[in-house]
């Protein structure tokens, strides 16, 4: 039995199967394992390992949408949405932040700041890709 995010995920066209997804990420092994299940699943992704390198590569490369970890060196997840929705380029990049933190505050600075939504740590598999899909769908209706 297929779980709903990857029903949702079905129900997608091929364009959004190919949609190029930015993770910006300070810790490799959950960068390295959100890139693998992206890519699993028919993602295009780019990664960045800290928010200076991830606002380059999400002004260079457009991306459909962003995964912006929220505690990072130097550029923080806060940061990182700040900068990009000034920029013209970038301002309607849908982004998603990760998270640790507590609830309250991440939803009060996200919505303050202009973000899509949020993942708390640890998500699984199915909430990566339910989040991901749903955004997707908010954003072409």
């Amino acid at each position: 039995m297929k779980s709903d995010a990857l029903v949702l995920l079905d129900q997608t066209s091929e364009k959004q199967l190919m949609t190029k997804v930015l993770i910006i990420e300070d810790e490799e092994i959950l960068r390295e394992s959100i890139l693998n299940i992206l890519e699993t699943n028919g993602f295009i992704t780019i990664e960045a390992g800290d928010g200076r390198s991830g606002v380059r590569l999400a002004k260079e490369f457009v991306p459909d949408l962003i995964l912006c970890d929220v505690r990072m060196p130097e550029l923080n997840g806060y940061q990182v949405l700040q900068t990009l929705r000034q920029d013209p380029v970038t301002a309607k990049i849908p982004l998603l932040l990760i998270t640790a933190e507590n609830i309250r505050n991440v939803r009060y600075q996200a919505q303050e700041l202009g973000a899509n939504g949020y993942l708390i740590k640890p998500f699984t598999t199915a909430q990566l890709l339910q989040a991901i899909a749903q955004e997707l769908r908010d954003c072409l209706s």
